[in-house]
């Protein structure tokens, strides 16, 4: 398994809220590419449809869990003056 889809696979074995297949698969695309597993990310709809809202959304909340997994991992946790909010 790759780290992209170990850490997707993490946020979503959490309750939570549902999301729909588009705002998944903007979040797993984010951490491909933040994790070097994908040259490049592009969203797959039409711009100015709710489809392109919701996976850059996911998108959104991917380089949020890969930033802090990233400080996480060099213990910085809490060194972020930022949060970021999931759902």
């Amino acid at each position: 398994m790759t780290r992209a889809q170990a850490l997707f696979d993490e946020a979503f074995s959490k309750p939570r809220d549902p999301s729909s297949q588009e705002y998944k698969d903007g979040m797993l695309a984010a951490l491909k590419l933040l994790f070097r597993e994908a040259g490049e990310m592009r969203c797959p709809y039409k711009v100015g449809t709710v489809m392109t809202d919701a996976w850059y959304a996911g998108a959104t909340e991917g380089r949020c869990r890969w930033r802090d997994h990233l400080f996480g991992s060099l213990g910085l946790a809490g060194e972020r003056k930022e949060k970021c909010r999931y759902h």
